[in-house]
């Protein structure tokens, strides 16, 4: 008997060196433009209705947003109009980028329709619930505003957050092939991000370094690490003008008091499953490209869930407003998910069945509607059958539940008393030398990307010109 013949065969669930597609397709195809239009739809029919009659509590560390109060004040726009279009659009950015992200990196429609659709689908058995039974688990719109802002975050949060897909994306193709162009719009995402939220900041180097050490695996990890470091340093240099020392010395300031005051608790649960869930993924995932996403999914999943679910269960954190990590947590558990369900479908051999690859394109997209649609009902009824009774568990006066809610309260009413209003911006208070330092800096940063920019695009203009 040969040794061949002696392994046994090993099970593809995850771990296989090929799965089966369920279409092998171009990033933007009439499938995913399909995709687009259904989520559109969707957004607009089951959240517009919701998020209508919100009454928005926050305020703003950055400028971004209030900028954008600003511009729309111009056409008499008024501050809750903007905030309620700025939700609906991070509604429409963020599940289009879940989509987007996961066909990138596994060119399977049915993962990345998976994905999105998990990600959107929670509100909806709330509205349902809410609708029919008013007054049942809360304050009627109130309670439903307290949903969102948990699950999704703040209109700033969110939005940073819808804009973090598309990064990873650029983030990883200038990894790879180290071109101007993805760097540029790497760096123009990233300052975006900090401009947005001062919380998504924090996250947006937990998912870049996660992203940088899975390409690091792959090889040339001294010529990677150079490129984290450019594009944090652009990144960093282009918003130096509202991220002044000062600014900087208040936020690790917070931060530091966080760290020190809970470290002794850093031991031994969240290190010991923060421990074996990298080596996990590095064991299983790490080296090979075609398990890119199941490494950086499954490790933020893994880092998100740790610090939150210590929170949760012990009450202590080791960063500031450990609530504000569920919406990342909820993003990347959405492709957690759709790709273990993927798995089992490849392992149940469901698409060899039905012989997907002999369909039509007619046929496919008219699949990917039904699939789109018998997904979504599916989710809706199961998490319509589960969520009265984890509801009922979450949010007694003890629940979970109100424990982020009282976490949420807080931090509003703070931040409120500190900014001297709903939805003001808190000012830096930097000196007059910070500012003006901080606006050289970025003026001088702006330029070199620019003209980074511009000599990259001129020498693709030379090159195609040269083989015409």
């Amino acid at each position: 008997m040969t040794p061949q013949e002696i392994i046994p065969a090993r099970s593809n669930l995850w771990l296989g060196d090929k799965t089966p597609n369920f279409q092998k397709t171009k990033l933007f195809d009439p499938i995913t433009v399909w995709v687009i239009i259904i989520i559109i739809l969707i957004t607009l029919v089951f959240f517009l209705p919701i998020i209508s009659n919100f009454t928005f509590e926050e305020v703003f560390f950055t400028p971004l947003v209030p900028f954008l109060f600003n511009i729309f004040a111009i056409f008499n726009i008024g501050q809750e109009t903007v905030l309620k279009s700025l939700y609906i659009f991070s509604f429409l950015l963020s599940s289009i980028g879940i989509y987007i992200l996961v066909l990138d990196m596994t060119r399977r429609q049915i993962t990345s329709i998976l994905a999105s659709v998990m990600f959107v689908i929670w509100p909806i058995p709330i509205f349902i619930l809410i609708f029919f039974k008013p007054g049942l688990y809360g304050e009627g719109a109130n309670w439903i505003s307290s949903f969102f802002t948990i699950v999704y975050g703040d209109t700033a949060h969110f939005l940073a957050l819808s804009i973090m897909p598309y990064t990873i994306i650029l983030f990883q193709r200038y990894l790879k092939t180290a071109r101007t162009i993805y760097f540029s719009t790497t760096v123009m995402s990233c300052a975006l991000i900090l401009l947005i939220n001062r919380t998504q900041s924090l996250n947006l180097l937990l998912v870049l370094s996660v992203v940088a050490l899975n390409s690091l695996l792959l090889g040339q990890a001294r010529i990677k690490i150079r490129r984290l470091f450019f594009v944090i340093i652009f990144s960093i240099g282009l918003v130096t003008f509202w991220y002044t020392p000062s600014f900087w010395i208040k936020t690790f300031g917070i931060l530091n008091t966080y760290i020190i005051l809970n470290f002794k608790y850093i031991f031994p649960l969240p290190i010991i499953l923060a421990v074996i869930g990298t080596f996990f993924s590095f064991v299983f995932f790490g080296k090979n490209e075609d398990r890119r996403l199941i490494f950086i999914s499954f490790l933020l999943f893994i880092a998100f869930g740790v610090i939150t679910a210590d929170w949760l269960l012990h009450f202590r954190s080791f960063i500031p407003y450990p609530h504000r990590l569920i919406p990342n947590f909820n993003m990347f558990t959405a492709i957690v998910f759709a790709l273990s369900m993927s798995a089992l479908l490849d392992k149940l051999k469901i698409l060899e069945i039905i012989k997907i690859s002999r369909w039509s394109k007619l046929d496919k997209i008219a699949g990917t509607f039904i699939f789109i649609t018998g997904s979504f009902l599916g989710l809706v009824g199961l998490v319509l059958v589960v969520s009265p009774v984890i509801i009922n568990v979450l949010s007694g006066s003890a629940g979970y539940w109100q424990k982020i809610k009282q976490q949420i309260n807080f931090e509003t009413q703070n931040a409120i008393d500190l900014a001297g209003g709903n939805l003001k911006l808190v000012q830096s208070m930097s000196s007059y030398w910070q500012l003006t330092l901080g606006i050289i800096i970025t003026a001088f940063f702006l330029i070199w990307l620019v003209a980074l920019t511009l000599k990259a695009l001129a020498f693709e203009d030379d090159e195609k010109t040269s083989k015409i």
